[in-house]
């Protein structure tokens, strides 16, 4: 979702993420979460991206990823990891 809202703003379908979110009949705030998300490190979205859309658990939910904006770059490589069990 974070990546065809921001190729739509970046393509100009919509003036402001303030349109977008009238448009999705959201908050702006919640277009901001939604965007922020493409600030997490490349390594974390490419891990969460092939876990596949729609996931199969509710294991990852994007509230526990936001959580992870806080942290360096490799401090969410390991906490994504240790979510999935997946290999250091």
């Amino acid at each position: 979702m974070a990546r065809e809202w921001r190729e739509v703003l970046d393509k100009g379908e919509y003036a402001s993420r303030a349109a977008l979110a009238r448009h999705r009949e959201v908050s702006r705030a919640r277009v901001t979460q939604i965007l922020n998300l493409l600030k997490l490190s490349q390594e974390v979205i490419t891990l969460v991206t092939s876990l596949g859309d729609p996931l199969r658990s509710s294991i990852l939910v994007e509230r526990r990823l936001r959580l992870l904006l806080a942290l360096t770059a490799e401090q969410q490589r390991d906490k994504i990891k240790d979510m999935f069990d997946f290999p250091s």
